[in-house]
């Protein structure tokens, strides 16, 4: 599962750029703080693991179709889909299917992203 930098909002899947790397993880709560994001790894030490709104707000990215906001989730089975941020919470870390919102359930060019089967 995808572990979210508590300060940048960079992922396993999606490293700062110029790279970085974890240093500190939580694999319960798949929360960490990067290797760019020392000051971040002070509050980390004092218990804090709340993603910074700066961190989900660097999660959101815009579909290539629509341009609607979407956050990018590992699903529990390993696909990576786009949910409709309106859905995401600032805290969330891992796919809810009760209530997230795929995104291919609401674009109106979804068609063109569907692959041949």
């Amino acid at each position: 599962m995808t572990t979210i930098c508590i300060g940048c909002g960079c992922t396993d899947d999606r490293a700062c750029s110029g790279g970085c790397s974890l240093m500190r993880t939580d694999p319960v709560r798949r929360v960490g703080v990067c290797s760019n994001c020392f000051r971040d790894a002070v509050r980390w030490d004092a218990g804090d693991r709340r993603i910074s709104e700066n961190a989900h707000a660097r999660r959101i990215a815009r579909c290539r179709s629509c341009l609607a906001p979407i956050v990018w989730f590992r699903t529990i089975s390993g696909f990576i889909i786009p949910i409709n941020a309106g859905s995401v919470d600032s805290q969330d870390t891992q796919h809810d299917a009760k209530r997230h919102i795929a995104h291919f359930a609401t674009c109106p060019n979804r068609d063109m992203h569907r692959r041949a089967r």
